[in-house]
């Protein structure tokens, strides 16, 4: 197998989502499926503005480690519920549309449990049909205005999932997360740089894959950003799915070939 070619990613939480600051939203019936989106500055909430600051953070950490934005490729892989995508397309807007693409990928979805969802989804297939067509939608509404930028597309992106899995494990959910990062690391082009846009517990998931062990649940809060960097080149045939115990909160391992050089910053939100 290929080399990895990727040498930094970077893990980032939703911003804040509109049901938990507006007890009177209420998701489409037709959807099927409870999928919030942002919070918007018009109703006097943050989550847009969150995104939008998250965008211009990552802009400055990647100028700080001298990324050069003209050779560089920016893939965003974004869970497809409603406030990661928000999220998603937020940050894209801050750097070069012709280099950067942005790839829906159910395997970064929500924790499919019965604490968080009563009722079983709709077919995820309604959800990644009805997220396809709005991206097309705003791609048609881009070439008419320059006030609107949008990233490149990637509708042929294969996710690691197909389908939801419901009710669904914490264990199930953690090597669903691990098949995903690899999925996702070993499309990897040279000189590309990796964005996870994803729900707060599976920002933990993600990251226990790049440690390779389980650590203790840190907060993750809205629009946290994590930052790994590459140490020394992975076996990427072998699955991590981090252990049950121990946990740890020590991410230094020299066997490992990921280094947590950024853990849940939420630096440029400060004054919020």
């Amino acid at each position: 197998m290929a080399p990895i070619a990727i040498d930094t990613v970077f893990v980032v939480r939703h911003g804040e989502r509109l049901d938990h600051v507006s007890k009177a939203w209420q998701p489409d019936p037709a959807h099927g499926l409870w999928d919030p989106p942002l919070s918007d500055k018009a109703m006097q909430r943050q989550g847009r503005d969150q995104a939008n600051r998250t965008g211009q953070y990552l802009v400055r950490l990647m100028h700080d480690s001298n990324i050069d934005f003209a050779t560089a490729r920016i893939v965003i892989y974004t869970s497809p519920f409603q406030r990661c995508l928000d999220t998603a397309l937020d940050i894209a807007q801050h750097f070069p549309c012709r280099n950067t693409t942005l790839r829906l990928e159910l395997g970064l979805g929500e924790w499919m449990s019965e604490e968080f969802f009563s009722d079983p989804p709709s077919p995820a297939t309604r959800l990644i049909s009805r997220q396809q067509e709005a991206l097309a939608r705003k791609q048609l509404a881009s070439y008419k205005t320059t006030s609107l930028t949008m990233p490149q597309v990637d509708y042929a992106h294969p996710s690691i999932a197909n389908e939801f899995t419901y009710p669904e494990s914490y264990t199930d959910m953690v090597k669903r997360l691990e098949k995903t990062r690899t999925h996702c690391l070993q499309q990897a082009k040279d000189k590309e740089i990796a964005i996870f846009v994803t729900h707060a517990i599976c920002c933990h998931a993600l990251l226990d894959g790049f440690r390779g062990k389980q650590t203790r649940p840190l907060e993750a809060p809205y629009c946290s950003v994590s930052r790994i960097t590459h140490t020394k080149q992975p076996d990427t045939t072998t699955i991590h799915t981090p252990p049950p115990s121990p946990p740890s909160t020590n991410d230094n391992d020299d066997d490992h070939p990921w280094n947590t050089d950024l853990l849940f910053s939420n630096i440029h939100l400060e004054h919020y």
